[in-house]
């Protein structure tokens, strides 16, 4: 909250007439953000039952498509695939193909581990350590994975965000990057062109 705070007085500040600007100039634009919120997808199913299926039309939610709701269970359980598309898009000139190969099996074995880990907690709590720091050593790969993407695409956001998403919320995080590398496939196919990709020297 406070780093957002900052951005906008940030904004304001560059802006030539100081404080009676736009609002809407100081949310990113849709290029700079992901066209499928971390929240959203399979979280919708909450913001439709808590408001008796009375969503604001401005809110854009709806239950959730039988496509999310597969692409969230597949992230879930198979997270490793997902990862793997990822890191083969991240690198078109396949220069990083071995490192790439062994982070993703890096990142299948701790899978396996943090779930198994957790499984042997019933048995004895020392296991639990362990399972979280698999968990966490997962999240951490993703974290990467996730910067790098934003960073190549031109999306806003910053490292505690992709961490909590890529800890937690994993499913999501993988399922945004898909959808993203689906949304430039269709923009090919169609004959459009894909806005070009910014670097950005520090992490929005």
């Amino acid at each position: 909250m406070c780093y957002t705070v900052y951005r906008m007085c940030e904004e304001l500040e560059n802006h030539e007439s100081g404080r009676d600007v736009d609002p809407q100039l100081l949310l990113p634009t849709k290029s700079k953000t992901w066209q499928f919120p971390v929240f959203g997808g399979i979280f919708d199913i909450l913001e439709v039952i808590f408001s008796l299926g009375k969503v604001h039309k401005d809110l854009e939610v709806s239950m959730p498509t039988r496509e999310l709701a597969i692409g969230f269970i597949r992230c879930l359980l198979l997270p490793f695939i997902s990862i793997h598309s990822v890191y083969s898009a991240l690198d078109l000139k396949k220069q990083h193909k071995l490192s790439n190969a062994l982070t993703t099996i890096a990142f299948t074995i701790c899978h396996g581990a943090w779930i198994a880990l957790f499984a042997c907690g019933t048995i004895n709590h020392g296991f639990i350590a362990f399972a979280w720091s698999a968990f966490f050593i997962n999240a951490c790969i993703l974290t990467s994975v996730r910067m790098d993407f934003r960073s190549k695409n031109g999306i806003v956001g910053n490292a505690i965000g992709d961490f909590i998403a890529s800890s937690f919320l994993y499913p999501q995080a993988l399922l945004q990057m898909e959808m993203k590398l689906a949304q430039e496939d269709e923009s090919l196919d169609s004959g459009g062109e894909v806005e070009p990709k910014k670097e950005h020297d520090h992490q929005a």
